[in-house]
């Protein structure tokens, strides 16, 4: 799986309302300007003060702190793709639980398995030795091989083979089991490999959604302005 980090970029942003100020025995040409907040992106004046000669008028300059609305719609869109995203990181990351739990119980009753099996092998093993030693003794023990003697031999040594078989056969019963043992082992390693993948992509996603939700908390900056401003905002062009 691979990692992007994200790294979430929320600097204050800045505007400004310049209100145009004056008092109230102020010509008629001012007096239709006095109150209006002009909002602007840059603070150069939205024009030139005094209006004229006897003009008292002058500039207050607001400065607005915050996020834009724009930049506010793509944070909360941001947000929702993280939230969405860290819910199907957590439905991974369980699912990865549930594998590995059912892995190291497959993993525990193949080793058993191949132990048991070792175990028996050995045990016919041994039961195949002692056969043939039955065997060779009668052989070595007997001045004459009568028919007798010779059809017990053939049948000591008729068992020692198939009881061989039998050890041989459990002895690849047992390999087999390692092999798989080590197959799921190998798969478990794999989980938790993705686990630890996940995790810290999870680790990451909610620095992520903590840093977009403190974003939000930024005031809007068009909301200020009409909150100050209200029906005396002029948008400057």
């Amino acid at each position: 799986m691979r990692i992007e980090v994200f790294v979430v970029e929320c600097p204050k942003e800045t505007a400004f309302l310049f209100l145009h100020t004056g008092s109230s025995d102020a010509c008629n040409y001012c007096l239709q300007r006095i109150g209006l907040y002009f909002y602007q992106l840059m603070d150069d004046e939205p024009y030139e003060l005094p209006c004229h000669d006897h003009c008292g008028c002058s500039w207050e300059l607001i400065l607005l702190e915050g996020i834009f609305s724009t930049r506010k719609e793509e944070l909360a869109n941001d947000l929702a793709q993280a939230v969405a995203e860290l819910e199907t990181v957590n439905a991974d990351i369980e699912t990865c639980i549930a594998r590995i739990e059912e892995l190291t119980g497959q993993v525990n009753e193949a080793l058993q398995a191949q132990a048991e099996s070792l175990a028996a092998a050995i045990e016919w093993q041994q039961k195949a030795e002692e056969l043939a030693a039955e065997a060779e003794a009668l052989l070595n023990g007997s001045d004459e091989v009568t028919d007798e003697i010779q059809e017990e031999i053939d049948f000591l040594e008729q068992q020692a083979d198939e009881v061989l078989a039998r050890a041989e056969e459990l002895q690849d019963q047992a390999d087999e089991y390692g092999r798989e043992a080590e197959r799921l082992q190998a798969e478990k390693e794999g989980q938790d490999e993705m686990k630890a993948t996940y995790e810290l992509r999870k680790t990451e996603l909610e620095k992520e959604i903590a840093d977009l939700e403190d974003c939000l908390e930024l005031p809007v900056i068009e909301e200020l302005a009409a909150s100050i401003a209200g029906s005396r905002l002029v948008l400057s062009q």
